[in-house]
């Protein structure tokens, strides 16, 4: 097709040219035009045309179907590929396993040879140690030998100087004796010189005439001027007193005993101190506040007037209290016609209170800082403790008072009473079984507690703490609740739990069931007590006078106590029973008998002054032969430490 267009337009170009080159003026007749052949060609033309169109949209789309396929072969090949990959890792996939397990291999291989190698180094630094304890041992040694070799020269240099000073004074003496002899010689000779003379010449001397009115004496016949009386007193007044005995009357001896056996003596005499502290508040807060008050306290004091001073503040408080809110009714809006205790009452407990826990807290301190710690310092510690613990639940209850709208009656504060003193009461009986002394979280709690609840009161007064909780609860209710479970779950569970730990690692006393529980025996029995005379009273003696009743629980609960602790602390056995038992159940028997309320009243205030004589003399009897024992003083810093 494309041929025949190309001749055709070359014949046109060759008659065009034919016509240039003919200059000659010709006269040309227009041939007869054909329009319908060009019309055909034309037409002919743009059917081609058409068709070249047509071709190329084909063409066109065709490729697009290409580059689709294009698209999809590559894809596939991508596919291929990836698939090619992964078959040809899978092809290495053993090799790596293999490898891997190589390395595991190494890596067990490598853990075990730092196992081996950390063993080395621990036995290399227990080996260090020894060596350094050795050279510890050997530096001891030589400085042990120094100071023997000091100690040498100093002993003969002493004795040097002492036969020099020995000679010296023996050669004195001989002096003043050979000067005295002398005197006495010339003396004699003065004196007798004359009958000397007359006996060298007479060979006698002659007698001398007495006067008749004048006989002579004989040393039988000598009569001394003196009262046989006054010569005692005078070697009774000058004799040497052991300390704990100076400056005491004699009627107050006659009423001293010795409640402790020789075998408590022996006891006290191999007694460690053991304890341990684990509160968070002690360690972090009241330790170090203790220690830092303790620098400030002279070194001349003695540890247990610290103790001492510190009991006379808990019963200054408890006095005040006494005098002030006997009956507990001046924070019971139930009895309006009693006046609210003033604030300055609340501060003035709050600072008491305050300062006995900070004695109590830095005697032992003091008695480390003086090198006198010892068996009495525990024990008169412990035993005013033991007193203090049945005096602040008296004190906290004038906070609340006795009325059960905002606060609990006598009867319940009775049993919360109890648990106070029981809390106490464990950790003895915990020391009584497993030798060490575990200071419950509780009490640091409960004395910083206390402080800030009688600071606050004195700031709102007694009235702030009126007012009932969310379901009911008042205050003296929400007390009561946490001392009972604060002790079924940080006090008593612990304590059981480590006598249970002493029997398992057979670290405590290891003894018998009945005599574990030995010292719990007078604590049931006075609480058991005490109850009794509650049901049986006739005239309701806990609604008439609980504080007296409560000052009795706690008086004879402080004198079981302190007898467990001395048999704890010497490694005796405890008693089972105490004798002021006798009386209370008489006084209870009495008072069931007569039915009368005055009679009633009359024994329970005679018990309470009776049980606390006996116990002040039990106590001090006991400090006084202890203080015999090691030849200490109580309240006074001596020469020889306990």
């Amino acid at each position: 097709m494309f041929t025949g267009l190309k001749d055709k337009l070359r014949t046109v170009k060759n008659t065009v040219g034919f016509f240039v080159l003919d200059d000659s003026p010709v006269k040309l007749q227009p041939p007869p035009v054909n329009t319908q052949a060009g019309a055909g060609i034309l037409q002919h033309f743009q059917d081609q045309w058409q068709d070249i169109h047509e071709l190329n949209e084909q063409n066109a789309s065709n490729a697009q179907k290409v580059a689709v396929e294009i698209q999809q072969v590559a894809k596939r090949m991508a596919s291929s590929q990836t698939n090619i990959d992964l078959v040809t890792h899978l092809l290495t996939t053993s090799k790596l396993t293999s490898n891997i397990e190589q390395c595991l291999t190494q890596v067990d291989q490598l853990y075990k040879t730092c196992e081996v190698v950390e063993q080395k180094l621990l036995d290399f630094e227990v080996l260090l140690e020894d060596i350094e304890f050795e050279g510890m041992i050997k530096r001891h040694k030589a400085l042990l030998e120094s100071y023997k070799i000091r100690k040498q020269d100093n002993l003969n240099k002493l004795k040097e100087s002492l036969d020099k000073h020995y000679v010296q004074q023996v050669a004195k003496f001989e002096n003043s004796k050979k000067h005295v002899l002398e005197e006495r010689e010339k003396v004699f000779q003065d004196a007798f010189k004359g009958d000397l003379e007359v006996y060298k010449s007479l060979g006698t001397i002659p007698k001398v005439d007495l006067p008749k009115t004048q006989s002579g004496a004989i040393l039988e016949e000598i009569q001394l001027d003196f009262d046989p009386n006054e010569l005692e007193e005078f070697f009774n007044n000058t004799s040497a007193s052991l300390p704990g005995e100076a400056s005491v009357p004699q009627f107050i001896m006659l009423l001293e005993r010795e409640y402790l056996k020789q075998q408590h003596l022996n006891g006290f005499d191999n007694y460690k101190y053991n304890c341990k502290d684990t509160g968070i508040l002690s360690i972090y807060v009241m330790h170090p506040f203790w220690n830092w008050v303790v620098q400030y306290c002279p070194k001349n004091i003695a540890p247990n007037l610290l103790t001492f001073s510190g009991f006379m503040c808990t019963i200054a408080m408890y006095l005040m209290f006494t005098f002030m809110d006997y009956n507990f009714t001046a924070s019971d809006p139930e009895h309006p016609e009693v006046p609210n205790l003033p604030r300055w009452s609340w501060f003035l407990a709050a600072l008491l209170l305050f300062l006995a826990y900070t004695l109590d807290g830095i005697d032992g301190k003091q008695a480390r800082r003086t090198g006198t710690s010892g068996p009495l310092g525990e024990l008169f510690d412990h035993g005013l403790d033991s007193y203090t613990a049945g005096l602040m639940p008296a004190a906290m209850y004038s906070i609340f008072g006795r009325g059960a709208r905002f606060s609990v009656p006598p009867f319940r504060m009775f049993f919360t009473f109890c648990n106070v003193l029981i809390n106490f009461y464990l950790s003895h009986f915990e020391k009584y079984n497993t030798g060490v002394m575990f200071l419950p979280w509780g009490y640091d709690f409960t004395m910083c507690g206390m402080i800030i609840i009688f600071f606050i009161t004195g700031i709102g007064g007694s009235d702030l703490w009126q007012y009932s909780l969310p379901g009911g609860i008042t205050n003296g209710v929400l007390v009561e609740l946490t001392l009972y479970i604060s002790s079924m779950i940080t006090n008593w569970p612990i304590v059981f739990y480590n006598i249970y730990k002493s029997y398992r690692d057979k670290t405590g006393y290891m003894r018998s069931f009945s005599e574990a529980i030995r010292p719990l025996i007078p604590l049931v029995l006075n609480y058991l007590i005490i109850l009794w005379w509650i049901f049986e009273s006739p005239s309701d003696i806990i609604e008439r006078d609980p504080r007296a009743l409560f000052f009795l629980l706690g008086t004879i609960f402080s004198n079981i106590s302190c007898r467990v602790i001395v048999a704890q602390m010497s490694s005796t056995r405890c008693d089972w029973f105490n004798w002021m038992f006798v009386p209370t159940v008489l006084a209870i028997m009495i008072s069931g008998v007569t039915q009368s309320p005055t009679l009633e009243l009359y024994l329970l205030y005679a018990l309470c002054l009776g049980t606390s004589i006996a116990h002040i003399h039990y106590g001090t009897c006991v400090v006084r032969q202890m203080c015999r024992h090691f030849k200490i003083n109580c309240f006074t810093i001596g020469k020889r430490s306990d």
